[in-house]
């Protein structure tokens, strides 16, 4: 302690590698690699006194340089292991659908709704002619309800097809995703 009171003065003077040395306990050689690796930054003692408590802290709180890529590396791999279990789970419960049955359920859902609708415009239709005495032409209906229906079809198979799997050699259980 005494010796960093004795320095306090040429704390404001240009910083060399062994006076900092000497001021906080270190050797040379571990001095100058942290001036070459960027830790110590500035011109003046009290620069590098800044510089290298602030490495210290970053070190002792887990923030140093090699150490940010393994958090990451760490919390990557803990939310992997958690997907994998919730995935793990779903499928224990019976709640994980396979990518390939969804992409089927949906072109079926779409083929389906599509009928429905049509069936649903064309019993609307009927009504109107017969409460109205009018008469309404096919054109028309096929214009409107046709180009309609069509479309949703169109895009329930399309998405169908965007969930199923690549190729049929892929098994139900690399694609799949749960249902809650």
């Amino acid at each position: 302690m005494i010796k960093i009171l004795e320095m306090i003065p040429q704390l404001s003077e240009e910083a060399t590698i062994s006076r900092f040395a000497e001021m906080v306990g270190k050797d040379k050689s571990a001095i100058s690699g942290h001036r070459s690796s960027g830790v110590l930054k500035g011109t003046t003692m009290l620069d590098w006194l800044h510089s290298y408590m602030d490495h210290l802290s970053d070190m002792a709180g887990g923030r140093g340089t090699g150490s940010e890529r393994l958090n990451e590396a760490r919390i990557d791999d803990l939310e992997s292991k958690a997907s994998l279990n919730r995935l793990n789970y779903y499928e224990r419960i019976g709640t994980l659908v396979p990518l390939e049955l969804a992409s089927t359920t949906l072109g079926e859902w779409a083929g389906y709704t599509s009928q429905e609708i049509k069936d649903g415009f064309e019993k609307l239709c009927i009504e109107i002619e017969s409460k109205y005495s009018i008469s309404i032409d096919d054109e028309v209906r096929n214009n409107v309800a046709g180009t309609t229906v069509e479309r949703i079809k169109s895009y329930g198979l399309k998405l169908g097809q965007s969930l199923g799997a690549s190729s049929e050699a892929e098994t139900n259980t690399s694609k799949a995703f749960p249902v809650v």
